[in-house]
C-alpha cells in the first residue's frame, strides 16, 4: 500500500490542475482513480487509489511543489540538433579509444562530446558533422549502435534546485504528459541535459520553455 501511495502522490504532485482542484475540494475523487486507472501504468485496485488520493496531504505538499516551480522557473535553455549517439562495447581496450574521440572534437568551437558510462557499454554523444571522423578512430568490433536524428536540450538552473527534490520529475513527467519521449538525460550540476528525437525538440522546448517561464 506504501508504493501505491507513494506513485498516487507522484501523479498527482506532477500534475497541477489535478492537484490544485484537489486541495480546493472540486475533484470527484472517484472520477480521478478511474482517470488515473485509465492514464498511468499503476497496478492498483480502484479501491487502493481512492484510499492513496484521499490519504493526500495537500497542505504540506503544496509548499515545497510551489517552490519546485519557482526553482524551474529561474531556468534557461538552450538547444541543438543535428546530435548522434555511439554506444561502444565496453572493453579492456575501451580506454584507448576516448582520447582518439576526443582528437577530433573541437572544445574550443564548444562541439558536442558527452560520455556515459555504464555497466556494459559506454555511450558517446557528439555532432553528427563530427560522425565519420569519429568512426574512423574506432575498430568496427567496437560500435554496437549509431543512433543519429537526435536534438538535445541544455537546461540550467539556479545551483539551488540541487537540494529541492521533484525539478528532474517535473520536468519528466510534463513531457510524458505530452507524449514526448526522452532518449537520454544526463546531467553536470547546475545543468540538466535532455536528449529526444530530432522531430519532438520543438514540441519539448516549447513545453520545458513554459515552466522555465513560470507557466503554472
Amino acid at each position: 500500500m506504501t508504493n501505491i501511495r507513494r506513485e498516487v502522490e507522484r501523479i498527482i504532485d506532477t500534475n497541477p490542475p489535478i492537484r490544485n482542484c484537489l486541495g480546493r475540494g472540486v475533484v470527484n475523487i472517484r472520477g480521478l482513480a478511474k482517470f488515473i486507472v485509465e492514464n498511468y501504468p499503476i497496478n492498483a485496485s480502484m479501491d487502493a487509489i481512492i484510499s492513496a488520493i484521499r490519504r493526500y496531504e495537500y497542505k504540506d505538499k503544496e509548499a515545497s511543489i510551489k517552490k519546485v516551480y519557482s526553482l524551474i522557473g529561474k531556468a534557461t535553455l538552450t538547444s541543438r540538433n543535428s546530435i548522434v549517439s555511439i554506444t561502444l562495447e565496453k572493453s579492456v581496450n575501451v580506454e584507448q579509444y576516448l582520447p582518439k574521440i576526443l582528437s577530433v572534437i573541437s572544445m574550443v568551437k564548444n562541439e558536442v562530446f558527452r560520455v556515459i558510462q555504464a555497466n556494459t557499454a559506454i555511450k558517446v554523444v557528439i555532432d553528427k558533422k563530427n560522425l565519420e571522423n569519429v568512426l574512423g578512430t574506432l575498430p568496427e568490433k567496437s560500435v554496437k549502435r549509431v543512433e543519429e536524428g537526435l536534438a538535445e536540450i541544455t537546461i540550467q538552473l539556479d545551483p539551488e534546485s540541487w537540494k529541492m527534490p521533484g525539478v528532474v520529475a517535473v520536468i519528466s513527467s510534463e513531457l510524458a504528459m505530452n507524449n514526448v519521449n526522452i532518449r537520454e538525460i544526463m546531467s553536470c550540476i547546475p545543468e540538466i541535459i535532455i536528449f529526444f528525437d530530432e522531430k519532438d525538440l520543438l514540441r519539448a522546448y516549447q513545453l520545458i520553455h513554459t515552466l522555465a517561464g513560470g507557466g503554472q
